[in-house]
C-alpha cells in the first residue's frame, strides 16, 4: 500500500511538472504573439488582417487569428 501511494505521488509530480512546462510555453507564445501584434499596430497596420499577415511574416509558426482579431479590436476600436 505504501509503495502504491509513493508511485501515485511520483506520477502526480510528473504530471505537475509537465503541466508547468506546457503552461510556461503557452505563456511565452502568448507574450510573443502580443508583442508582434503591438509591433504591427505601431508600424501602421490598418486592420486585423494586416496584423495577422505581419505576425505570419515575422516567422511565428502558428497565429491565433481569433485572438489577434479580438486584440486588434480592443486596441484600435475596429476590425
Amino acid at each position: 500500500l505504501v509503495l502504491k501511494q509513493k508511485k501515485q505521488r511520483l506520477m502526480l509530480l510528473k504530471i505537475l511538472l509537465v503541466w508547468r512546462l506546457v503552461m510556461g510555453k503557452m505563456k511565452a507564445y502568448m507574450m510573443d504573439l502580443q508583442e508582434e501584434a503591438d509591433y504591427a499596430i505601431q508600424e501602421g497596420a490598418n486592420s486585423a488582417g494586416e496584423v495577422i499577415m505581419h505576425i505570419r511574416n515575422s516567422g511565428m509558426s502558428h497565429v491565433d487569428e481569433h485572438w489577434v482579431t479580438k486584440y486588434y479590436e480592443e486596441q484600435c476600436g475596429e476590425s
